[in-house]
C-alpha cells in the first residue's frame, strides 16, 4: 500500500510517499507500520516557485496530483517526483481536488480565494 502525505506547515514543506502494511495484533487490534520510501517534491521556507502544498489526490496511474495553495495550480507528480503535468487554475488558493464524472475523467478543484483574498483582490478574479 503506498500513502502521500503533505502539511503546509511542515518546514521545509514536502510532500511524502510512504509504504504500509496492515497487522493485526493478537488481541484482534489492527496496527499500521509503515517507512517513508521517497519525498516527491520539496519547497524550503521562503522559496518563490510556488505556494504551499496542500490537498493531494493519486489517480488510476499512480500518479499524485497535488493542489498549490497561493499559487493557483494543480501539478501531477509521478511515483519517482517527477511533474507530468500542470493544470494552472483562474484563481490563488486552490485546496482539493477529485476526480469525478461517469468514467471519472473529470476533476473537481475546490478554492478558498474567496475567504484569502479582500474585496478589492477579488475584482481581478472571475465570480
Amino acid at each position: 500500500h503506498m500513502m502521500y502525505f503533505t502539511d503546509s506547515k511542515w518546514e521545509p514543506r514536502r510532500l511524502v510517499a510512504y509504504d504500509y502494511t496492515d497487522r493485526v495484533l493478537e488481541d484482534g487490534a489492527k496496527w499500521t507500520v509503515g517507512r517513508l520510501v521517497t519525498t516527491l517534491t520539496e519547497w524550503q521556507p521562503g522559496e518563490e516557485r510556488g505556494g504551499l502544498p496542500d490537498g493531494s489526490i493519486v489517480d488510476a496511474d499512480g500518479c499524485v496530483w497535488n493542489c498549490e495553495f497561493g499559487h493557483g495550480r494543480v501539478v501531477r507528480y509521478s511515483s519517482s517526483g517527477d511533474v507530468e503535468a500542470v493544470v494552472h487554475v483562474g484563481v490563488p488558493h486552490v485546496t482539493c481536488c477529485c476526480f469525478g464524472g461517469d468514467d471519472l475523467d473529470t476533476m473537481y478543484i475546490v478554492n478558498a480565494s474567496r475567504k484569502k483574498l479582500s474585496a478589492k483582490e477579488l475584482e481581478a478574479y472571475p465570480p
